[in-house]
């Protein structure tokens, strides 16, 4: 017989693990609900907490309206308390791979090192200002993305070879490691970005209407004190007055109505890694990313003119630099993806970055313009107007003097080119123009002739 004195507490402690056994399991909101309608509640806080946040991004307007949706209704059938904690943020883990490894990373490297670069353009966006090889692409990519569409070439896909099929993929990807983005060349003359609502000296004076107060063809200003672009990731330009492109000549005394003697007055460059033989273009990857090539303003001036148009990659431009140091002098822009913040009427200064390549189908282009009246002015060669320490980057590629990219009007006159009647004047001959002359656009693409083959490449 126990001990009357025992009994109390052993009732005591019966109960105490009757409530400790099964109270656990009790679906009671009041006490705290089943693991099941936890969960209900967590994941009805989440959802709430994500619609409020998301409504007002146009882009997932859909899924905010449905989510908001599924948690009102959640709401009004539960009872129990929503919990408004919010779970821990996942630590960013930082990828152990080197920089030797990335810098033309192919196969199975791109995935990793796209994250480590990633993650330090991320943390340090003043990286791109310098960035080469993979970096650069991926710097050229977090720009071009909001625009283009994903795919080879177009600064959107991690590995630019990646939609090749077998074969061309890997000669793409190999191609890639010989041909890695070069480095920008350092400009001396590269102050940085102007304010683009400044005012100038010349603003009192409409630009369309700005013309120069003496020319002499023989004794041109060095006007263009920076460079256009990376003259690194090209291999060669077209000469004044070649067959290159299209008759660009309009306004000028040279200017033929009847399209018997057209003429292309303007600079085209080509991208390094595109084979000589022009029957192998079409068929040759590119090396690189052509919309990674970054173009620069010539001259401290004004952007004017600007034009923009669609292309299947996104927005590219057309515009002019008009310099403000010496009116009448004007450096023209094709298919570019002008930076975000200039627009028409933006200041700029000699060396400030202006955009890359909108096209990746493109190739470089340069013309330069001084306006000699109303419906008259000149083209000329950059080069006749570059300043010395420009003119020391195509010589270390072996140009020596303007004529090395010139042909004379001389020249061109004994030799003329018929040009079509389209808006553009494409040369007879050229695959635009209607029937493609296979002879004629070989000598086109591959003759001295029309070109100027830049030695270091």
């Amino acid at each position: 017989m126990l001990n009357r004195f025992l009994v109390k507490p052993l009732i005591f402690l019966i109960i105490v693990f009757s409530i400790t056994s099964f109270g656990c399991a009790s679906e009671d909101p009041e006490i705290g609900g089943s693991v099941e309608t936890t969960k209900n509640t967590q994941e009805s806080s989440s959802v709430s907490n994500t619609s409020s946040d998301t409504k007002a991004s146009t882009a997932e307007n859909t899924s905010s309206d449905t989510k908001s949706s599924a948690a009102q209704n959640t709401s009004k059938t539960s009872k129990e308390p929503v919990s408004t904690t919010t779970p821990p943020a996942k630590e960013k883990v930082s990828v152990k791979v080197s920089e030797d490894e990335c810098e033309n990373a192919t196969g199975a490297m791109v995935e990793p090192c796209t994250e480590k670069y990633r993650q330090m353009i991320e943390k340090d966006p003043s990286l791109c200002d310098t960035a080469t090889g993979m970096m650069a692409y991926m710097c050229n990519s977090s720009v071009q993305a909001p625009q283009i569409k994903s795919g080879y070439g177009n600064g959107h896909s991690s590995n630019p070879c990646s939609s090749l099929p077998p074969g061309d993929k890997e000669r793409c990807e190999q191609s890639f490691k010989e041909n890695p983005n070069a480095k920008p060349e350092k400009d001396p003359h590269n102050t940085g970005k102007a304010d683009p609502n400044a005012r100038l000296a010349t603003d009192a004076v409409d630009y369309t209407n700005v013309y120069v107060a003496t020319y002499d063809p023989d004794n041109l200003p060095k006007v263009a004190t920076s460079n256009f672009t990376e003259l690194d990731k090209f291999s060669k330009m077209s000469k004044i007055r070649s067959g290159v492109g299209h008759d660009f000549s309009y306004n000028t005394p040279e200017y033929d109505e009847t399209r018997s003697n057209c003429k292309s007055m303007k600079h085209y460059f080509m991208p390094v890694g595109v084979p000589k033989e022009q029957a192998l273009y079409a068929s040759t990857p590119h090396t690189f990313p052509w919309m990674s090539i970054k173009f620069f303003s010539p001259v401290d001036g004004r952007i004017v003119g600007v034009y923009y148009k669609e292309n299947k990659y996104g927005t590219e431009a057309n515009f002019t630099v008009a310099s403000s140091e010496h009116p009448g002098y004007f450096f023209m822009f094709f298919h570019i993806a002008l930076d975000p913040s200039l627009k028409e009427g933006s200041v700029v200064t000699a060396g400030q970055q202006i955009g890359t390549l909108g096209d990746e189908e493109a190739w470089g282009e340069i013309a330069t313009s001084i306006k000699i009246g109303p419906g008259d002015h000149r083209l000329v060669s950059f080069l006749e107007v570059a300043s010395d320490d420009v003119v020391e980057q195509y010589k270390a590629r072996g140009f020596e003097t303007p004529s090395d990219v010139i042909v004379t009007k001389e020249q061109r006159d004994a030799n003329p080119l018929r040009c079509d009647n389209s808006e553009a004047g494409w040369f007879f001959g050229s695959s635009k123009a209607g029937v493609e002359d296979i002879q004629f656009s070989t000598w086109v693409f591959e003759s001295a002739e029309n070109w100027f083959f830049f030695t270091n490449n």
